[in-house]
């Protein structure tokens, strides 16, 4: 039987080849266009972290009560490879790893497992527990970083203004999400001397029971009718500064205010947990992330389109 000849099939089909050859860059010409530019290859970290505070709790205690309740939870999770944990003073995490190969699916099921599960033990915490805090966004890379300053205003007022901003971003099509960094939480600040205290027969702990029973949401029952039921609640809830230098403070029988014993000012935490600098001055900073799939450089022309928009308002 005579082998078939590539050669002698191309010569005798000659229409055929030139078919299959303008078919062929079509199709390359049409994929080319369609490609994904990233600058950095997609890839799966089968890793997840996992991390809790307890303020006052020893090593121990948050290894006992809180860490080993979880990893019982995390070892029914499919796929799972090894946990590994760490306890210090005040707080602990743990590290969730999945087996190799396991694909983005296969992943993100786990991921949403370990929430939920965890989820459900929360309860089973001891009081003071804080988190747990997850993180399994490992891949996630900053197309863009913006950064934002405005000298003339307070830093509550840039940071209402980064928010708007970071709407605007969020809008524009093949946006992930946007990030806020380096933003700092108001606080409210009560300060005291304690030789003052101390005059007064007053201990700082009583200072902070009285700031505690005056914010605590408590029920506070209903009153049935007959056609309705009317709830009631508790006033004197602490809206700002004011009504917390009005809290009332006993004092070896009378009655003080909290502003009579102690300085209370509204401020923002001191020192920041996290600072961004740009030309080594302190800055608001958005983190833009795309999809995967996107085209960085069609994103990148809608980005610098929103960016003149925005600019423009401000």
């Amino acid at each position: 039987m005579k082998s078939f000849n590539l050669s002698e099939w191309a010569v005798t089909h000659r229409p055929m080849v030139l078919f299959l050859i303008i078919a062929t860059l079509v199709l390359g010409l049409a994929s080319f266009t369609k490609l994904g530019r990233l600058e950095d290859p997609n890839f799966e970290v089968p890793t997840m972290t996992a991390v809790v505070a307890w303020p006052g709790a020893t090593a121990q205690q948050v290894q006992d009560e809180v860490l080993n309740r979880m990893e019982r939870e995390l070892q029914e999770i499919d796929g799972v490879d090894y946990i590994r944990s760490f306890s210090r003073q005040g707080y602990g995490g743990l590290t969730l790893w999945m087996k190799g190969g396991t694909s983005k699916k296969l992943l993100d099921a786990a991921w949403y497992q370990a929430r939920k599960k965890i989820g459900d033990v929360r309860g089973e915490f001891p009081d003071g527990v804080r988190g747990p805090f997850f993180n399994d966004e490992f891949t996630d890379v900053y197309t863009v970083l913006y950064a934002l300053q405005a000298p003339e205003l307070q830093w509550p007022e840039l940071q209402a203004l980064a928010e708007d901003l970071k709407r605007g971003l969020q809008s524009v099509p093949g946006v992930n999400k946007v990030d806020l960094l380096g933003r700092q939480a108001q606080q409210v600040h009560v300060e005291f001397s304690s030789r003052r205290l101390a005059a007064l027969g007053l201990t700082p702990q009583s200072l902070i029971d009285a700031l505690s029973r005056q914010n605590a949401m408590t029920p506070a029952g209903a009153v049935e009718g007959s056609a309705e039921r009317t709830f009631v609640r508790i006033s004197g809830a602490v809206r700002d500064v004011a009504d917390i230098e009005a809290l009332p403070i006993e004092a070896g029988g009378r009655l003080l205010r909290l502003s009579d014993v102690a300085t209370v000012r509204d401020a923002l935490e001191d020192p920041p947990t996290f600072t961004v600098r740009h030309n080594g001055e302190a800055v608001l900073a958005l983190g833009v992330t795309v999809s995967r799939s996107s085209n960085q450089l069609a994103i990148g022309k809608a980005l610098d389109a929103r960016q003149t928009e925005l600019q423009a308002r401000l």
